[in-house]
C-alpha cells in the first residue's frame, strides 16, 4: 500500500501536466503496478523513471524469476523455450525490474526475464514523455541492415545477375521471381536505375520451392547462352512450360549455377515474397516502389 501511495504522489508531482494519471494496482509481477495513462493501461515501479504503455498477455507456465533481474543467457533459455525454439538476435535490460527488451531483426518486443508475460503494442517512454522504443527500433534497423550486409557478402557477384550503372552512385540487390508482376514492372525500369547511377543485382528467388516451375526456369535461364535475354524473357512471359535452350554438361545436367544458393538466402532472410530489395547499407525494404522514390531511397542508403 505505501509503494502505491509513493508511485501515485511522484507521478502527480512530476509529471502532473504531462500524464493523465488515475489508479495505481499491483501487477502480477513483484514491484510492477499498473496505470491508466492518457486512457491506457501502463506499467512502473516504485521509482517511476519509465513507463512501458501495453497490453499483458499472460503466457502462461512458471512463475519461477518471476520480478528478478536475472542473466541475460537465462532469459534467452527462457524465451527460447517459450517461443518454440526461436531465440531473439538481442535482449536487453530496461529499468522495469524483471522485464526486458527482445529484438527479432527489424521488431522490439517486450516481455519479463520469466517469459510468463508479453507485453503487446507496447511502447517504453520516460516520464518526461521521451519514446524509448523508438530509439530501439533505430537501432534494431541499424544492426540488421549490418548483418543483412554480411549475409549478402556470402554470394559473390559473379553469381549474381548485374546491370551495371555507367557512372555508378550506389547499388540495389533485388530478390526477385518469374510470377511477380511487380518484379516485372521493376525489371522494365532496369535502364531506369542504371541512368539514375543504381546498379541493380539480381538474386532468384522462386517461391514456390525448390520442385517449382520457377525454380526450373531460373536455372535454365541462368544456363542459357545469352543469361541477361533468357532472364528477361521469363520476367516478361512469367511462368511457362516451354523449356529454354540451356547448355548442358556431358552426363545431361543443367550447368553449375546459383539459384540453390539465393533460395537458402532468401529463408535466412525469413522473407516471404518478392520483390525484395536490400538498399547497399543491408536495409531490407519490401514491395514495389516507383523509379524515382527507389532511386531516392537507394541513394540515403549507402554504405
Amino acid at each position: 500500500m505505501k509503494d502505491r501511495v509513493k508511485i501515485i504522489i511522484k507521478l502527480i508531482m512530476i509529471d502532473l501536466l504531462l500524464f493523465s494519471v488515475s489508479n495505481a494496482y499491483s501487477f502480477e509481477i513483484p514491484g510492477i503496478f499498473s496505470i491508466q495513462y492518457q486512457g491506457e493501461t501502463a506499467f512502473t515501479d516504485a521509482n517511476q523513471s519509465v513507463l512501458l504503455i501495453a497490453t499483458a498477455i499472460d503466457m502462461g507456465g512458471t512463475t519461477a524469476g518471476l520480478g528478478k533481474d536475472l542473466p541475460i543467457d537465462q532469459v534467452m533459455q527462457n524465451v527460447g523455450t517459450k517461443i518454440n525454439n526461436t531465440h531473439p538476435d538481442r535482449i536487453v535490460k530496461i529499468p522495469l525490474k524483471g522485464i526486458y527488451e527482445l529484438y527479432y531483426g527489424n521488431q522490439v518486443v517486450y516481455m519479463d526475464g520469466s517469459a510468463r508475460y508479453f507485453f503487446r503494442n507496447a511502447k517504453l517512454m520516460t516520464a518526461t514523455g521521451k519514446d524509448l522504443t523508438r530509439s530501439a527500433l533505430s537501432t534494431a534497423a541499424s544492426l540488421t541492415a549490418s548483418k543483412n550486409h554480411k549475409w549478402l557478402a556470402q554470394i559473390a557477384e559473379e553469381d549474381m545477375l548485374v546491370y551495371p550503372a555507367p557512372r555508378e552512385r550506389g547499388y540495389i540487390t533485388i530478390f526477385t521471381d518469374v510470377d511477380c508482376p511487380f518484379c516485372r514492372r521493376i525489371h522494365r525500369d532496369i535502364d531506369t536505375y542504371t541512368k539514375a547511377g543504381i546498379t541493380v543485382k539480381y538474386l532468384f528467388y522462386p517461391r514456390a520451392g525448390r520442385q517449382s516451375l520457377a525454380y526450373q526456369q531460373f536455372v535454365q535461364a541462368w544456363c542459357s547462352e545469352n543469361r541477361y535475354k533468357a532472364i528477361s524473357d521469363v520476367l516478361e512471359k512469367g511462368l511457362t512450360s516451354q523449356h529454354i535452350q540451356t547448355d548442358v554438361t556431358t552426363s545431361g545436367e543443367v550447368c553449375d549455377n546459383p539459384v540453390e544458393r539465393h533460395l537458402q538466402l532468401a529463408e535466412h532472410f525469413g522473407l516471404m515474397g518478392t520483390p525484395a530489395i536490400i538498399l547497399q547499407d543491408g536495409t531490407l525494404t519490401l514491395g514495389y516502389q516507383q523509379p524515382k522514390d527507389l532511386i531516392a531511397l537507394a541513394l540515403t542508403h549507402l554504405k
